[in-house]
């Protein structure tokens, strides 16, 4: 079996308004717009769809490994109710080295080597499932999601008007691409996995 192209696509200000940040429950869950017809349209492709998230909110005690299931449930329900859109796995690191926080869960409080910009959970995806890392995407908001994907060997997309918008103030990379929406992104992935 060929290894398959696929879209990582980070979660927070990209699929998910960041306005509700810390999402900590199901109703903290409010899709951007479009968000799900982009999806859907990735998937009519036969493209996977794979999400790829820090959530430090698990190393920082302010929620549970059940509650960011529950959260990402919800998720999944509204991109189907919304588009019939569906993503194929969520990859997500609970770590933070630093969580600066008085309730941080000491053993989620570690260096780790999935932590975004750390390219680690795109290479666990990338050997799970089989995918061509050199053929595919990573689409996010902020300068971590550009390096993260980068580092692994995807072409990368950075969103200007969702989310951090690429004004995180982490170290500045390039992306290969950079486009308003999750909408616009599609128009450039599809343009080129036709050609």
């Amino acid at each position: 079996m060929n290894p398959a192209k696929a879209v990582f696509i980070d979660r927070d200000g990209v699929i998910v308004d960041e306005d509700y940040y810390p999402i900590i429950m199901p109703d903290d869950v409010h899709l951007l717009p479009g968000a799900a017809q982009a999806i859907r349209q990735f998937k009519d492709a036969q493209l996977p769809v794979v999400v790829i998230t820090n959530q430090a909110i698990i190393a920082r005690g302010l929620a549970t490994l059940a509650q960011l299931e529950a959260v990402h449930q919800r998720m999944r329900e509204l991109l189907w109710q919304e588009a019939q859109a569906r993503v194929d796995a969520i990859y997500y690191c609970p770590h933070h080295a630093n969580p600066e926080q008085e309730t941080r869960v000491a053993e989620f409080s570690i260096e780790c080597e999935c932590r975004k910009p750390k390219p680690g959970l795109l290479l666990n995806a990338a050997e799970e499932m089989g995918i061509d890392l050199a053929q595919s995407y990573m689409i996010g908001d902020s300068n971590i999601d550009i390096l993260a994907g980068r580092s692994a060997g995807t072409k990368t997309i950075l969103l200007t008007s969702t989310g951090k918008g690429g004004r995180d103030g982490k170290q500045v990379v390039e992306p290969d691409y950079r486009v308003e929406s999750l909408g616009d992104a599609v128009g450039i992935i599809l343009g080129l996995v036709r050609q």
